[in-house]
Parts: structure tokens; C-alpha cells; sequence
């Protein structure tokens, strides 16, 4: 898997999935999560992707940042 790869599996994960009432979602989103990480634990340059996909997804990063920072990463 390359960065751009990753950054399309990042945006199709369910960042809100532990907020949600259907056990089957929170369930998926767990699984998705895990793989995530897995992704990020065997190639360190995936890191500084993840976290700010992590950042913007929770609200600790606005948009016109995220954005910036994703196409720096992704150059």
C-alpha cells in the first residue's frame, strides 16, 4: 500500500464510529481501526498522515490545515 492508498482507506473510515447506538457499526469501525494502526505500525511514514486525518476528524485541526498539511504529505 502506498501513501495515496492510505489516504483514500483513511477517508472512507468512520471516524465516529465509537459514538455509534448500532453495536454491527461500532463493530466495523473497530475492525477498520485496527487496520489502520496495522498500516501505521509497518510503515512509520504513514504516521504523520494518520494523525492529521485524527486531528481534523476530532476537531483539533480546521479545514483549510488539513487540507494544506494532507497535500504536503501527499506530494
Amino acid at each position: 500500500m502506498n501513501l495515496q492508498e492510505f489516504d483514500v482507506l483513511l477517508a472512507a473510515h468512520d471516524w465516529t464510529y465509537a459514538y455509534a447506538d448500532d453495536y454491527r457499526y461500532f463493530t466495523r469501525g473497530e475492525g477498520e481501526r485496527r487496520i489502520i494502526l496495522d498500516h501505521v505500525k509497518n510503515n512509520p511514514e504513514f504516521g504523520p498522515l494518520f494523525d492529521i486525518w485524527a486531528k481534523f476528524c476530532s476537531g483539533q485541526v480546521d479545514k483549510a490545515t488539513f487540507f494544506a498539511r494532507r497535500s504536503e504529505l501527499l506530494s
